[in-house]
């Protein structure tokens, strides 16, 4: 570890006979969290003088104020120096927080932990683990490398998986998300229907979607309406619609209702498929259920009708609706400029600029 060519105060904790005219450290620690807030690192090294002098231990809250003040600083040898002496007391601050200091001093660097693990790995400790796989969320090889370590070292809690899943998810590490997810449901527990929709969702992403099928057809619990809605995205955006039909069908039988985004979903695929009459049967089921269709819901029929040249149709469609967006208006100018109705396209034009608070140009 590198040696601090200049450490601005002496780190070595100092011990004194209690006096009865000092300050508590709560009041102490208030005040030098206040000059790290604003980065007044000397208003905060003159907080520490008076710690000593008033006999106040500092403790490891207080060593990770300073820390992470050096760390904003870019004082990397006085905050190394400083974490030093905390982990030799085993009184570093754990969790987040912890894995958040000590991977602060390597930033940047994060495919070079070698350092950040020999402090680690005596504590054992699940909430410092938890916190390093958190900070190490946004690096796939970082991620990799520290759930192995973790694993040589601790058992992973439920929690520790839910982290890894998730970030392998996010990062797109597909067969580094299938690994930790098999284990995770094999070893530990039934995942909840919110996991399985992160991890079918992103595999679906992926292309992956033989395991997709694998997954669903494993699944052990009972879908909740957010993963009926994710697999019949995934199938919907495909165009299979047999596919779509029967887990809408398996939805029904096990009780579900559709939501609105559901009946999105369906009036998609059948829209592309310009099914008119099943567009109008879902459509009418939506209101006879006392569903508010949301601008998603009518941009997407709108959008069936102007494709169709429909111009009659469109335009009933367009007057009825409540709330015209942007995108409804560029459906329509679309379809005016295939129809070479210039004189409609700028009434819509103006209509759209009117709305958002524009000049139309010229």
């Amino acid at each position: 570890m590198p040696t601090p060519t200049s450490v601005p105060h002496d780190w070595t904790i100092v011990r004194h006979k209690h006096s009865e005219s000092r300050k508590p450290i709560s009041s102490l620690q208030i005040q030098l969290k206040a000059h790290a807030e604003l980065g007044d690192l000397q208003s905060a090294e003159a907080v520490l003088k008076e710690m000593d002098e008033s006999g106040v231990e500092r403790d490891a809250v207080t060593d990770a104020i300073m820390v992470k003040l050096f760390l904003t600083k870019k004082d990397y040898d006085s905050a190394q120096h400083l974490l030093s002496q905390t982990v030799q007391r085993k009184e570093f601050c754990l969790g987040l927080e912890g894995g958040k200091i000590i991977l602060g001093l390597h930033k940047g660097q994060l495919r070079q932990l070698e350092q950040v693990w020999r402090k680690v790995e005596e504590f054992d400790n699940i909430r410092l683990w938890n916190g390093i796989l958190t900070v190490v969320s946004s690096d796939a090889r970082a991620l990799r490398e520290a759930w192995k370590r973790m694993n040589e070292r601790i058992e992973p809690y439920a929690t520790s998986y839910e982290i890894t899943i998730k970030a392998a998810a996010a990062l797109g590490d597909a067969d580094f998300l299938m690994d930790v997810f098999e284990r995770y449901t094999k070893d530990i527990k039934t995942p909840s229907p919110q996991l399985y929709t992160i991890v079918i969702n992103r595999l679906a992403g992926l292309g992956k979607f033989e395991h997709v099928q694998k997954l669903w057809n494993s699944v052990a619990v009972q879908p909740d309406i957010g993963l009926y809605n994710t697999y019949l995205s995934i199938w919907a955006k495909r165009d299979h619609l047999p596919n779509v039909s029967r887990i809408w069908r398996q939805m029904q039988e096990t009780g579900l209702k559709p939501d609105l985004f559901s009946y999105n979903i369906l009036l998609g695929i059948l829209c592309r498929r310009k099914e008119i009459s099943k567009v109008q049967a879902v459509w009418k089921i939506i209101e006879d259920a006392g569903m508010v269709p949301d601008q998603a819901t009518w941009n997407t029929v709108l959008h069936m009708l102007a494709e169709n040249r429909d111009r009659v149709a469109a335009e009933k469609w367009f007057d009825r609706m409540e709330q015209k967006n942007k995108i409804s208006c560029v459906i329509m100018m679309g379809m005016y400029e295939a129809l070479q109705d210039t004189e409609a396209k700028d009434r819509v034009w103006r209509l759209m600029m009117s709305q958002h608070n524009e000049t139309p140009p010229g």
